[in-house]
């Protein structure tokens, strides 16, 4: 790596006084190597001294110092080589990897701005140095069963463990090799594909307890984790699936439990796994407790397992049926489970008036509120008349004035349970009445009671009175009893309440009882002449009864 004055007499001076370093900064994911930088100058008549400072993974540090008589046009052209510099990617950095080296600088360089991006660097995967053995599934190559085959997964992989794919088509395979004894798989395997031969079988007899399975390609190697290869194989009997256990309400998440339990088929050795399927939209499998898969050797019995379902809020209420199965080779034994997803409870509360005024249509409250079911909502009445009656229950609201009380009821609907409200109490209270005393009349004095009588009045079927007074001056204590005497009067009319009316009064209504006229009838007149001094009989009666009195135009002695 070379920094260089340009060419020419005029560019002699490209190297200032003032620049005196040089760094060189490795990308995120590589590392300089520490050992073996070299740092030289020619002909370096500009130049005072050109010395390493540091080398570390992340930078090379190069100080330098410019003469003040270099910076002449008549001086050479002066240069700066560093060697030995050699960059690598960290190890284990993932691929694909790649960066660049910057080169910056301390003080002026002429036509050249700091920092500068001078090295791209790109790497891939390196040649194979060693093979990676794994289930064909990926990861630990489970127990197996002796005389059955099984498949096996092999990958190449460089010196950092990232995949080779340059290992790939004609000639590059494998050497498959176990410390057990291999009755089928054994020898060079099909060629691999960008590094990765994703299933090769192989079948180990007789049983064999820590067998492990090696890949090999000249120099290169890997072997697999240890497992045990047991006996003869044996079958699957049946499965089964207990109750659910643990209530799942819709609108609520939950985590039922069922209990697992199966029968071996035939003896011998059963790598079984139990699995779910079947499970409707919301529900996803928790898994199987302690283990889901397991090994069971000779007449041994299976172990049971504990499936755990997870319930989401949203999963409508419904039975739904789901099949667990277990595999062990041969035939999957299944059994069917049932999840049972209640409805939730309902709210109801009646609301609405609670006070109404007789009005001889029917009438009480018809609203609530309800949370959960959207089903129909209907109102049942009962109660007692303001006459004793009973009324209800009956959907149809009470007419009659009363005490009542009305039940809200919302049907059930998909996943909510139906729900009647508490008793919410209501009144039909009395409806006003009126009453007026009709006017009568004239009335003439005649010995008997007399006064108005005739009402005009609504609502109250109950009984009316009256109550009559003397007023202006005439002496009449209030009384029922119409008034006799001749005078001035009052009358008020009353109607008593009944079911569904209040009493009423009315206004007071004024009547006058005007006194009869009279005749005086005379029964002895008086002489048509008289002898002065001598006396003479005068009689007259009158038709009111009352004393007459006499008087003359000539003066009387008697």
């Amino acid at each position: 790596m070379i920094v260089r004055e340009g060419n020419g007499s005029g560019n002699r001076n490209d190297f200032s006084t003032d620049f005196n370093q040089i760094v060189l900064t490795s990308p995120s994911g590589w590392e300089f190597k520490t050992t073996g930088v070299t740092v030289s100058k020619t002909p370096g008549s500009d130049l005072g001294t050109v010395s390493l400072s540091s080398a570390t993974a992340t930078t090379i540090t190069i100080s330098v110092s410019v003469l003040a008589s270099g910076t002449t046009s008549s001086n050479s052209n002066d240069q700066i080589t560093i060697g030995g510099v050699e960059i690598r990617s960290t190890d284990g950095n993932p691929l694909p990897n790649s960066g660049t080296i910057v080169l910056g600088f301390t003080g002026t360089l002429k036509n050249l701005s700091s920092p500068q991006n001078i090295v791209s660097l790109s790497q891939v995967a390196g040649a194979a140095n060693n093979f990676q053995v794994e289930s064909s599934a990926g990861g630990n190559i489970p127990n197996q069963i002796a005389g059955t085959a099984f498949n096996i997964k092999i990958s190449a992989r460089d010196q950092f463990n990232n995949i080779a794919t340059s290992f790939s088509g004609g000639g590059n395979n494998v050497s498959i090799s176990s410390n057990a004894a291999l009755t089928s798989g054994s020898g060079n395997t099909s060629n691999f594909s960008n590094g990765v031969l994703a299933s090769h079988s192989v079948t180990i007899n007789p049983a064999f307890s820590g067998a492990t399975i090696t890949a090999t390609k000249s120099s290169a190697t890997g072997t697999s984790n240890a497992f045990d290869v047991s006996g003869s194989a044996g079958s699957v009997g049946s499965v089964s699936v207990g109750p659910q256990s643990g209530v799942s309400v819709y609108g609520t998440s939950s985590a039922p439990t069922y209990d697992i339990t199966s029968i071996r088929g035939t003896t011998g050795t059963v790598n079984g796994t139990y699995s779910v399927s079947g499970l409707p939209s919301g529900v996803t499998s928790g898994g199987f407790s302690p283990s889901e898969s397991f090994t069971s050797n000779g007449s041994n019995a299976f172990p049971g397992a504990t499936l755990t379902l997870n319930i989401a809020p949203n999963v409508p209420a419904g039975t739904y049926n789901f099949t667990v199965s277990l595999n062990g080779g041969g035939t999957p034994a299944t059994a069917t489970g049932i999840l049972t997803v209640t409805k939730a409870e309902s709210t109801i509360v009646a609301t609405g008036l609670t006070s109404f005024t007789y009005n001889a249509a029917p009438q009480g409250p018809s609203t609530s509120d309800v949370t959960g079911s959207m089903g129909l909502v209907t109102f049942s009445y009962s109660g007692t008349s303001n006459g004793g009656a009973a009324y209800g229950p009956l959907a149809d609201k009470p007419t009659l004035a009363g005490s009542y009380s009305v039940v809200a009821t919302v049907a059930a609907d998909d996943n909510f349970n139906g729900k009647s409200s508490a008793a919410y109490a209501f009144t039909i209270g009395k409806a006003e009445s009126t009453i007026s005393v009709n006017a009568a009349g004239p009335f003439t004095y005649n010995t008997n009671p007399q006064g108005p009588d005739q009402v005009t009045k609504s609502g109250s079927t109950g009984n009316v009175t009256f109550s009559y007074v003397g007023v202006s001056g005439t002496t009449y204590a209030a009384s029922s009893t119409k008034p006799t005497n001749a005078g001035s009067y009052e009358v008020t009319a009353k109607v008593a309440s009944d079911d569904n009316f209040n009493e009423a009064t009315s206004d007071a209504l004024a009547f006058i009882i005007d006194k009869a006229n009279q005749t005086i009838n005379v029964t002895t007149a008086s002489p048509s002449s008289a002898v002065f001094n001598t006396g003479f009989t005068v009689a007259a009666t009158a038709t009111s009864g009352l004393p007459v009195a006499y008087t003359s135009s000539a003066p009387l002695s008697n």
